[in-house]
């Protein structure tokens, strides 16, 4: 029998395993765009409404909301105590954070990750076992990765923007400047934390 320290490992290595289902739920609503229809709604939306949306089955997409519900994506609402059929609304974080609306929006950084980055991840084994050979068969240079992931260079300033929308006060705020008059940012962005 496991002690409660073993099970909490175990708990972990398996979340750690299963991340890559959360990201999927998150990526995938946000690419069939449920968070802005939700935002464009006057009230809740039932899956029927969502699917016919996003013209998607019907099934599949309730699944899709009551995984997103699950992990606080979502809320679900008037939710029928026999069939467990309900409504669907943001919550306050997916509104402020996969909205296109919202000024804080991290929609394009999340983008970045499942577009840019995520194909290069999916194949990691092969990766490990082939080394710089790997770039070639999945379309990238050999030698030039960086360049051919940041080469979509709008993409990639939207993408790394986002991130000092919401973290840059407090960021910028954990060191004490006061002594400088000027400070250069060679960072390669937009320069969001100089402001």
């Amino acid at each position: 029998m496991a002690t409660e320290d073993e099970q909490n490992e175990a708990r972990r290595i398996i979340e750690l395993s299963e991340g890559f289902m959360k990201s999927q739920v998150l990526l995938t609503s946000l690419k069939f765009g449920i968070f802005d229809i939700l935002e464009k709604s006057a009230a809740p939306m039932g899956a029927a409404g969502i699917s016919a949306a996003i013209e998607a089955d019907a099934d599949a997409t309730k699944r899709l909301l009551n995984a997103c519900a699950g992990l606080g994506l979502l809320q679900k609402v008037n939710v029928d105590k026999e069939t467990g059929d309900g409504e669907y609304k943001l919550t306050n974080s997916s509104r402020a954070f996969l909205t296109s609306s919202s000024p804080s929006t991290l929609r394009d950084h999340l983008f970045f990750l499942d577009n840019m980055l995520r194909p290069a991840w999916e194949n990691l084994p092969r990766a490990v076992k082939e080394g710089p050979v790997y770039s070639t068969p999945i379309g990238l240079e050999r030698g030039k990765t960086f360049d051919d992931v940041y080469s979509a260079r709008s993409r990639v300033m939207s993408a790394m923007a986002s991130l000092p929308t919401i973290f840059g006060a407090r960021t910028a705020s954990a060191f004490d400047l006061k002594e400088f008059r000027s400070i250069c940012d060679l960072g390669g962005c937009t320069g969001p934390l100089a402001f």
